[in-house]
């Protein structure tokens, strides 16, 4: 079952860490997390499409296995990565893990809002 968390803490010129652990569908360590391909997707909608350029996944320098045998993720972002995201308009976010080949299994999901920039004008 996936966790339900709101990520509203974060202003639009910070940079935003996220760590989770993963978990199989009976809510044990996930197996293999070495071979997990892991994606963060960011919709305007609960369960939509990604909006363009708002979709990240293992691979892309973003999504790090900070720690195997808990199947533990650190996603980082700069604030050039959220370049798209409006400040203070919420989007849905999903993180779904998957070992190919087999079903992805929904980790995380919940609201994601950028507060306006704290940074000087």
């Amino acid at each position: 079952m996936a966790t339900h968390v709101d990520i509203i803490g974060f202003h639009k010129d910070e940079f935003v860490e996220i760590q989770f652990f993963g978990k199989d569908r009976k809510g044990e360590v996930l197996p293999s997390a070495e071979g997990q391909t892991v994606t963060l997707v960011l919709s305007r909608t609960a369960g939509g499409n990604a909006v363009d350029g708002l979709k990240w996944s293992t691979g892309t320098g973003h999504i790090t296995l900070t720690d195997e045998p808990n199947s533990e993720w650190k996603l980082a972002f700069s604030p050039d990565d959220f370049a798209e995201v409006s400040e203070g308009r919420y989007y849905f976010y999903n993180i779904w893990t998957q070992l190919n080949p087999g079903a992805p299994i929904l980790q995380a999901c919940g609201r994601f809002v950028l507060r306006p920039s704290i940074s000087a004008t």
